[in-house]
Formats: C-alpha cells, sequence, structure tokens
C-alpha cells in the first residue's frame, strides 16, 4: 500500500514537471511589437525565459540529490548529440562565434530541451503520465491557435502581418499552418485512443476547427501533410483497418485500388501545383540553384546558418550565366530558407548533416516495425503522425525553422525514443560528487548564458528606437545608438545589414561600408547591393558601384531600382549608349509588382529616351 501511494506521489509530481515544461510551448502565442521582427524574435525570448525557472528548479532539484545518477542513452539520444555537436562545429566554422545569432542559440536550447525531456519521460513507471499531460496541453493550445485564426480572418482580431488575413501568431499564414498541422493526427489520436473524455471535447473541437482553418490558409503543403497524418492514424483502427482490409481483400481490387489512388494523387498534384502555379515554379526554382549548391559542396556543405548568403550568390550567378531565361527571373526573389529541408540541411550541412538527420526517422520506422500491435497506444500513434506531418510540411516549407514546431517535432521523437523498447541502450553511471561537479560547471555556464541573453533582450529593444530615430531624421542621435549596439548585436546578420543601411542612409559612407562588409557573407540580397552601391557612388567609385548594382540585379532580374541607379550612374558619367541602353531595357521589363516607384521610374527613363534618342 505504501508502495502503491509512493508510486501515485511520484506520478503526480512528474505530471506537475510536465505542466511546467509545457511552458515552453507557449511560445507561439508571443508576438511583440518591440521587436523589429514582432514574430521570430518574440518567440525566441519567450522560449529562452520560460526555460530559465524550469533549468533553476531542477537544479535545486538534483543538487541535493544523495546518491549516484545512472544515464541510459538510446542510439536515437546519441545520434541526436552527434548532430547538435557537428552542427556547433559547423556554426564555428561559418559565424566564426555563434554565440549570439538567434537560430544556433535556438538549436543549442531545443536539444537541452530534448534532453530534459527524456530525463523526465524515462523512468518507465510514470513516463505514461508525464507525455500524456504534455500532449494534453498541445491540445489546448492548438485550439486556441485555431480560434485566434479564425478571430483574424473574420477581422476580430488584425494579423500583426498586414498583407495577410490569417496568421495566427506567427504572422505568415505558411508557418501557421505547418504548425496546426501538426495537431491535427494529436486530434485524432485522442478521438480515436485516448482515455480522458473531458480532454477528448477539446480534440474534437480541434479537428473540426483544423476543417475550418487549414482551408483559409491557403498552404497547400498543410492540407497534404494533414490528410496523409490523418490517413496514418486511422489505420490504426482495428475495426477500420479489419473492413479496409475485407474490402481489398482480392489481388484484382487491390490492383483496382492501387490506380485509383495514382489517379487522385497525380490530380492532386496537378490541381495543388496550378492553384498557386507562380509559387510552384518559384519553388522549383529555388531547388535548382540549391541543387547546384549541393553538388558544389556536397559532404560538408557551405556552413550551417549560410543558406542565405550563398544561395543569393548563386542566383546571381545563374542569372548571369543565363541572362534569357526570363521565366524564371520573373519568379526569383530574395528568399530565407530553400522550401525543402532536407535541401536546406544538405546544402549547410553536407549530406554528412543529412545522413545523421534523416537517422534518426529511419530508426524511429525500424522501432516501429519490431513494436509489438499491443504496444501501440496513443501516445506511439499521435507522435508518428506528427512526425510524419512534420516530414511532410518539410518537403515544400520550412518548419524546422520556427523554434516553437521544431521544438514539438523533438517532443515527439522523445516519446519514440523513450517508450521504444528495440532502440539499443547505452547505460552508465556518474558518482554523486563528479555529478555535482559537473551540475556546478553547467549552472555557472547556464548564468553566463542568461546574462548575456538579456544584454541581447535589451539591445534588441533599443534597435527599435534607433531604427525610429532615423525615420525622425535623428542622425546623431542614431548612430550613438546604433554604435552602442554594435558590441551586443554584431552577431546577428540582420542587425548588421540595418546598421549598414542606416549608415548610408545618414551620409556615413565609409562606415557604411565597413559595416556591410562584416554582412557579406551573413546576409547578401538585392538590398544589401543596392545600399553598398550607393555608398560607393556616393564616395566617387564609380566602376564598385556599377558592379554593386549589377549584382543587385542579376539577384532580383525583376528589380527595377538596380538598373535605374546604372542608367544614372553611366548619364552622371556621360555614356549615353550605356545609359540609354538600361533605359530601354528598364523600359520593356516586365512588372511584377505595381508601385508609384516603378511607374515613377519607368516614365522617367522613357522621357529620358525620348530626350537623347537623337544621334542614337
Amino acid at each position: 500500500m505504501v508502495v502503491k501511494s509512493k508510486k501515485k506521489e511520484d506520478s503526480m509530481k512528474l505530471s506537475v514537471w510536465a505542466l511546467v515544461l509545457s511552458v515552453v510551448f507557449l511560445a507561439s502565442f508571443a508576438t511583440s511589437k518591440d521587436f523589429t521582427d514582432i514574430f521570430i524574435t518574440a518567440k525566441h525570448f519567450f522560449f529562452v525565459f520560460s526555460l530559465i525557472p524550469i533549468v533553476v528548479l531542477i537544479f535545486f532539484k538534483e543538487i541535493a540529490r544523495k546518491y549516484s545518477i545512472g544515464f541510459n542513452l538510446k542510439s536515437i539520444d546519441i545520434i541526436l548529440l552527434i548532430y547538435f555537436l557537428y552542427i556547433t562545429t559547423n556554426s564555428f566554422i561559418t559565424l566564426g562565434n555563434p554565440l549570439f545569432n538567434i537560430r544556433y542559440i535556438n538549436v543549442l536550447l531545443l536539444y537541452f530541451l530534448y534532453f530534459l525531456i527524456r530525463f523526465l519521460s524515462s523512468v518507465p513507471d510514470y513516463q505514461r503520465n508525464f507525455i500524456q499531460t504534455v500532449f494534453g496541453v498541445l491540445i489546448i493550445l492548438g485550439v486556441i491557435q485555431q480560434i485566434y485564426g479564425i478571430l483574424q480572418y473574420t477581422g476580430v482580431i488584425k494579423n500583426l502581418q498586414l498583407e495577410f488575413r490569417i496568421g495566427g501568431a506567427f504572422g505568415n499564414p505558411g508557418p501557421y499552418a505547418n504548425f496546426l498541422s501538426l495537431f491535427v493526427p494529436i486530434y485524432l489520436s485522442y478521438i480515436l485512443f485516448g482515455e480522458k473524455k473531458n480532454l477528448k471535447y477539446f480534440a474534437w473541437a480541434g479537428l473540426v476547427l483544423s476543417l475550418i482553418v487549414l482551408p483559409l490558409t491557403m498552404a497547400r503543403t498543410a492540407w497534404i501533410a494533414s490528410l496523409v497524418s490523418v490517413v496514418y492514424v486511422v489505420l490504426h483502427q482495428k475495426t477500420i483497418y479489419t473492413r479496409i482490409s475485407n474490402l481489398f481483400n482480392t489481388l484484382y481490387k487491390r490492383i483496382i485500388a492501387f490506380v485509383l489512388l495514382v489517379i487522385i494523387s497525380v490530380s492532386a498534384i496537378v490541381f495543388l501545383t496550378s492553384f498557386k502555379e507562380d509559387s510552384a515554379s518559384g519553388r522549383l526554382f529555388i531547388w535548382k540553384v540549391t541543387v547546384q549548391m549541393i553538388l558544389d559542396k556536397p559532404i560538408l556543405g557551405h556552413g550551417f546558418n549560410s543558406y542565405t548568403a550563398v544561395h543569393n550568390d548563386y542566383q546571381a550567378d545563374y542569372f548571369r550565366a543565363n541572362p534569357d531565361d526570363t521565366e524564371n527571373a520573373f519568379l526569383a526573389d530574395g528568399i530565407n530558407y530553400a522550401f525543402n529541408e532536407y535541401l536546406q540541411i544538405a546544402s549547410e550541412t553536407g549530406l554528412i548533416g543529412l545522413a545523421l538527420f534523416l537517422s534518426v526517422f529511419i530508426l524511429i520506422i525500424l522501432n516501429k516495425i519490431h513494436r509489438k500491435s499491443e504496444e501501440h497506444s496513443f501516445v506511439h500513434i499521435a507522435s508518428e503522425g506528427l512526425l510524419i506531418a512534420l516530414l511532410i510540411d518539410s518537403f515544400f516549407s520550412y518548419p524546422l525553422q520556427n523554434p516553437v514546431i521544431y521544438a514539438i517535432c523533438l517532443f515527439a521523437v522523445a516519446v519514440q525514443v523513450s517508450t521504444g523498447k528495440s532502440l539499443k541502450n547505452f547505460s552508465f553511471k556518474v558518482n554523486k560528487k563528479l555529478y555535482k561537479g559537473l551540475a556546478f560547471v553547467f549552472i555557472s555556464l547556464f548564468i553566463g548564458f542568461v546574462i548575456l541573453s538579456f544584454k541581447r533582450y535589451y539591445a534588441e529593444k533599443e534597435w527599435v528606437k534607433a531604427f525610429q530615430l532615423v525615420r525622425e531624421r535623428k542622425y546623431d542621435e542614431a548612430q550613438v545608438k546604433y554604435a552602442k549596439l554594435y558590441p551586443v548585436m554584431k552577431y546577428s546578420q540582420f542587425f548588421l545589414f540595418n546598421y549598414g543601411a542606416e549608415l548610408s542612409v545618414m551620409g556615413k559612407y565609409r562606415e557604411s561600408i565597413d559595416v556591410l562588409d562584416e554582412t557579406r557573407s551573413k546576409l547578401n540580397d538585392s538590398d544589401y547591393w543596392i545600399y553598398r552601391g550607393n555608398s560607393l557612388e556616393a564616395l566617387g567609385d564609380f566602376a564598385k558601384a556599377v558592379e554593386c548594382y549589377e549584382q543587385a540585379s542579376y539577384i532580383m532580374p525583376i528589380k527595377f531600382y538596380p538598373k535605374y541607379r546604372i542608367a544614372l550612374l553611366f548619364d552622371k558619367l556621360g555614356d549615353i549608349e550605356m545609359a540609354l541602353s538600361y533605359a530601354h531595357e528598364i523600359a520593356d521589363m516586365k512588372v511584377k509588382v505595381e508601385s508609384d516607384i516603378v511607374k515613377n521610374i519607368r516614365q522617367e527613363m522613357e522621357t529620358y529616351i525620348v530626350e537623347h534618342t537623337e544621334g542614337f
């Protein structure tokens, strides 16, 4: 009786830990206009600061431990640890010092969170309670996010990213739909296999709301991911599976079913690609450029977090070599993601990184095959359905670039590992003194990390003020503020670009070029080259200014402004023939997005052609 009471007490404690840990998932709601990026930066800092009290509580709990501790790592744990160390090495090579790069910090914290979940969910007697509690919290959070999106679509709440009618707390409907697609298999799994009746009401609400909200996002990838994961979950319901098996009980029926499935799949692909034809064609072009990036550095890649800058270079090289490819030129844009996680991982960390990433899922599949049918439960099916949705989203979108989605993915992996009996174990013990020593070293490093994070937090908020000072033409104050922020923010490519661009606006051209030079290997889109060209032009280095404007034009051939600046430069140099050549090119350009700036540029160039055509 005493043993049962103790077990129940320990189980309750672990459920409380599950609720405490689930606070990190509230980051999905974080937005703040105090930052230049009101979505990503806000979620990052919520994620960071929500982990602080959790770490402190665990530290005091573990430091009071009176006995040695045994660790039980499984094969997937080892692979994830190697993958993280590989990313870290890549990050240092690429960035020099990645400590304040938000993407790297997110990866660091995510893998720390993973091992924390593994630690808390590894006790067989209590893991069921812990995992189910976290899933329960996720179900409720998913429903709230769906209601949030509906309120945006109906106009009750405004989306903070004004160009989109719906986007939840993510602003953009793409990542919002990726996020919601992970919840569809969780809802359905709980309806079919869950136990608590009250939570089933939330699951039903979430499933019904998914049928409303996901179509509103117009995100095709999320639709496919949701549908496939639903089929996967439904097939685990024995009654349904038996009926389907009986329905296709002959080879003839199976062949017909297969042919119908192929026809439906092909029709769906044709419909979805024609539904947003430019978007689909644009992604094909992005993948084409990315494949070339991989072929050039297939083993180690170009470096973690290098995709944006490297892709821009390759895109410019492509249009330099293929000036007649007007179709892709019209589709090309400045991008931050490959819209395919597998290609982006391979381009950044090489085939080694991609192999490590995929091996995690291969081991999960093998574990699934070896698991007995009676061992399948809600937590298994829900986590597997979630990972299937994520893997499909990763083919056409960028779900892993969002820390909240990544965190949910790692939770699902942790569930599979903690309950995976066929996965190889690696056990070892740490004595009490060494364990406490390591705990103090860790907490010391963590305190340093927290101090640096607070510095970055306040610097991010001050950056908004500095940006606003430039808009108010208070250049001296703005320059002082930017200079003070630089030591803390210099690891952010977005800050460096903005700082260099604002120095150009302020007339500090030499300083602008120095700062932009630091940005070159991290962020070098079309705007980067335009600002660099403006500063060089102001300093009288016209030849290099033309090179910058040309690079900007090659990155985005459909952009009017770079060619316009080149035309004006040649006119300034007295080379009317070259100026007219660019003026004619501008006049003949196809307009992608109508604007007053484009209209004025075209009118000015058409007037210039009329005034200077005589004699040419």
